[in-house]
């Protein structure tokens, strides 16, 4: 994003929906033009639609997933519900979060039953930031990466984990270790990620002839077998792994619906959330 700020030449990006909005607002991107994208009839409208801005699409959606709860079975004794679970002193110690401001901001948000996460007042902000103070008695960690949070849960060192992407459940489950993949009552968050078209491109017939064979049904299978993720493109379906599809449930029309997408912040809001999660860290 800096780069492409200060001029730097490239014809597709691939961000997450959480910037995208950003990405418009600062003119990076151009409009795309989705008839020339013979994939396009596949793509889910719900994803679709988090790429859409005043009436044009700018991004594809390509990748999606899940931050949901992670549980060793075989360590704890009652299974989680809510995300609000998470503050249960039964697991004192034996909790990993991500050490990431807008993740937190919004488990905590649900946790506190705010219904939209991505649009708070200073008041929701503030009951947030004494909401995640409370929880740091139970966290052991902060993770940054799947590699280092699967070793957490593996070791046992971790009972239960928040925020996990989908390819963490995966490596898990391929090691025999005995997890579960939760959704919260209030719902599982969720992320995509997907390309548009630099505003600058010099290739613009190369980056629609791209896109179009990304979001195939053949390469959207693709993805979902080797990286636990989900296939933005619902034709792709009947290619996909049993395991995947029963994991996102791709065959469920609702599945979509139930999911709490990342949205783009405000660079302001933004700047409070991490000044926030700033504090919280800093809090004895």
């Amino acid at each position: 994003y800096a780069k492409m700020q200060s001029g730097f030449q490239i014809d597709v990006v691939h961000p997450c929906s959480n910037w995208w909005g950003v990405w418009v607002q600062a003119g990076l991107v151009q409009p795309i033009d989705t008839t020339r994208l013979s994939n396009w009839s596949g793509i889910s409208p719900k994803l679709a639609a988090l790429g859409n801005f005043d009436g044009q699409q700018y991004f594809v959606p390509w990748e999606w997933g899940f931050d949901s709860i992670l549980v060793r079975t075989d360590k704890i004794e009652k299974m989680p519900e809510s995300w609000g679970d998470l503050w249960d002193p039964a697991y004192a110690g034996r909790l990993s979060i991500a050490d990431m401001p807008e993740v937190n901001h919004a488990t905590a948000a649900l946790a506190l039953g705010i219904k939209d996460p991505w649009q708070t007042t200073p008041e929701q902000n503030e009951a947030i930031k004494q909401k995640l103070i409370e929880l740091k008695p139970n966290v052991l960690t902060y993770w940054t990466g799947s590699t280092e949070l699967s070793q957490l849960v593996a070791s046992g060192d971790v009972w239960i984990a928040s925020n996990v992407w989908p390819d963490t459940y995966g490596t898990l489950l391929d090691e025999g270790v005995q997890v579960e993949y939760l959704e919260p009552k209030e719902g599982r968050l969720g992320w995509v990620c997907g390309y548009g078209i630099s505003a600058n491109a010099e290739h613009t017939d190369l980056a629609y002839e791209y896109l179009d064979a990304l979001i195939s049904p053949e390469s959207m299978a693709q993805e979902a077998n080797d990286f636990w993720y989900g296939a933005a493109n619902m034709d792709a379906l009947p290619l996909i792994d049993e395991s995947v599809v029963k994991l996102f449930e791709l065959d469920d029309p609702t599945v979509l619906d139930r999911t709490i997408f990342y949205e783009t912040m405000s660079e302001e809001q933004r700047a409070e959330v991490t000044e926030m999660w700033d504090e919280v860290k800093a809090s004895q």
